[in-house]
């Protein structure tokens, strides 16, 4: 291993011993490397491919840096190594915990903080993310890579924990240069067997705001070129597909806050319109999944639309410029969220 990412390896293990030691999961355990990667066939139904318009082309990450400088001379303690480095990087550390309190994700980032740092390590991030689970912490390694920097990086996001406590999945997300639209871009989406730290690709290339279903078992998002929201069935590797209309002279929207009904029949999701930095409008639409059709419940110029919640199978939870509504996601119709009893009338507010 090269030099930089020893220096590295120490920093995050000294990081690591402000928590306590961990005991790594037994060799009889994990396959022949701590982690493996299997890629799933992928379904006879096309998957996205077409990279939304304004996002830069993602660059493969590198192992290492492209340019390592040479080693220093003198002789250094771990201490002084990892200082030395922690000059140079600025370290972002996140920590969350699964829905059973049995296993942890942790990512740490490391980011050149001078134009000296950026040049020596050829702009590129620095990343080490874990999963460490059980009573008497198992610590698997998802990543310990360089990556490739600059205008529309990526770096590895938590997406969410099964509801069995069985899998964690995440994946590569964008950061634009300049506002992020609603949902976001991901792609590499990955499944990670707790028990075994098997790591499977599920084989969405490229798309916008995904989201888990309630089960666990289904994974929202829609593709920007080809219009269309898409509904992936993690169990039966089967993906369905759905287009959308936009309304005329649309040039620039972007889609997010998806959100599925308690029953996994009904997705509702929002569009915005205009510039992510200054939009001009929204619109709130309804995924039919047994009817394989997308319905416009409320359209919105100049107002903001989120989603808050969606607990009750016949009322949803929603804001309209800051203001909470109840809305009825069959028939779209809105009134104040503290007007609205159980079971109450919903009629379209003034």
């Amino acid at each position: 291993m090269k030099l930089h990412c020893v220096y590295l390896t120490l920093l995050v293990m000294i990081l690591a011993a402000c928590q306590g030691p961990k005991t790594t999961i037994p060799a009889s355990v994990l396959p022949s490397s701590a982690t493996s990667i299997v890629t799933k066939s992928t379904p006879t139904s096309s998957i996205f491919t077409q990279i939304p318009e304004g996002l830069d082309t993602p660059v493969s990450p590198t192992k290492i840096p492209t340019y390592t400088p040479q080693p220093p001379k003198p002789t250094l303690s771990s201490q002084e190594i990892a200082g030395s480095i922690l000059k140079e990087l600025n370290i972002d550390k996140e920590w969350k915990p699964s829905l059973n309190g049995m296993c942890t994700w942790e990512r740490l980032l490391g980011f050149t903080n001078t134009e000296a740092a950026t040049l020596k390590y050829n702009n590129q991030i620095f990343e080490y993310v874990t999963v460490i689970c059980g009573p008497e912490p198992q610590n698997m390694v998802l990543m310990d890579e360089w990556s490739e920097g600059g205008l529309g990086y990526a770096i590895p996001a938590l997406l969410g924990w099964s509801a069995d406590g069985k899998y964690l999945y995440f994946y590569d997300s964008h950061i634009p240069d300049g506002c992020q639209p609603p949902g976001g871009f991901q792609q590499n989406v990955r499944q990670v067997n707790l028990t075994n730290g098997i790591i499977i690709s599920i084989p969405i290339t490229l798309t916008g705001g995904i989201v888990l279903s309630p089960s666990t078992t289904k994974l929202a998002y829609y593709d920007h070129q080809s219009v269309k929201v898409g509904i992936y069935n993690i169990e039966t590797e089967i993906e369905q597909r759905i287009p959308f209309e936009l309304p005329q002279g649309i040039e620039y929207w972007y889609a997010g806050n998806f959100t599925w009904s308690p029953d996994e029949q009904n997705v509702l999701f929002i569009i915005q319109y205009g510039n992510p930095c200054v939009p001009t409008g929204e619109s709130l639409r309804r995924v039919n999944l047994a009817h394989n059709q997308i319905v416009t419940l409320l359209e919105r110029e100049n107002q903001t639309i989120s989603i808050i919640e969606w607990k009750d199978i016949n009322h949803v939870l929603i804001s309209i410029d800051g203001k909470e509504y109840w809305l009825d996601p069959m028939s779209g119709e809105v009134i104040l969220a503290p007007e609205c009893p159980n079971n109450c009338v919903i009629t379209q507010p003034h």
